[in-house]
C-alpha cells in the first residue's frame, strides 16, 4: 500500500494584523488552510499555535508519514529517537577514534579522518 502525500514543504503561515484570518500555503503557494476570519477566528484561542504546527510540518520535511507514527497509531516520540542517534553517532566516533590509535593504511585513514570531522563538525 502506497503511503498517502500531503502538501510539500516548505509550509509558510500568512496571519492578519488581528490573527483572524490565517492561510497557511505549502510549497507551490497552494491553500493547505485557510480562514478568512469573517466571522471571528476559526481558530479560537489557538490561533497563535498555528505557526508552530508550520514549523513542526517544516522540520518533518524529510521523515516518511510511517516513521512519524509509532505503534498503534501513537505518535513517535522524535526526541527519543534523536537522542538515539546520537548515542549511535558518539559511539561510532569513539570506536573509530579508538581504532586510529592502532595504525591503519593511510587511505584509511584519511577516510575515518574525514568522518570523524565531519561527526564533530556537526556534534551539538
Amino acid at each position: 500500500m502506497s503511503e498517502q502525500q500531503h502538501t510539500p514543504e516548505p509550509w509558510n503561515v500568512h496571519m492578519s494584523e488581528n490573527a483572524t484570518g490565517i492561510l497557511i500555503e505549502g510549497a507551490n503557494e497552494e491553500c493547505v488552510i485557510g480562514g478568512c476570519g469573517c466571522c471571528g477566528s476559526p481558530w479560537g484561542d489557538n490561533k497563535f499555535d498555528v505557526p508552530r504546527l508550520v514549523r513542526c510540518v517544516n522540520a518533518c520535511a524529510s521523515i516518511p508519514n510511517y516513521q512519524l507514527t509509532g505503534e498503534g497509531g501513537e505518535p513517535t516520540n522524535l526526541a527519543g529517537v534523536i537522542d538515539e542517534l546520537r548515542k549511535q553517532r558518539d559511539e561510532l566516533k569513539a570506536a573509530c577514534e579508538t581504532y586510529m590509535t592502532y595504525g591503519v593504511g593511510e587511505i584509511t585513514y584519511y577516510r575515518i579522518r574525514a568522518a570523524l570531522d565531519f561527526v564533530k563538525g556537526g556534534a551539538e
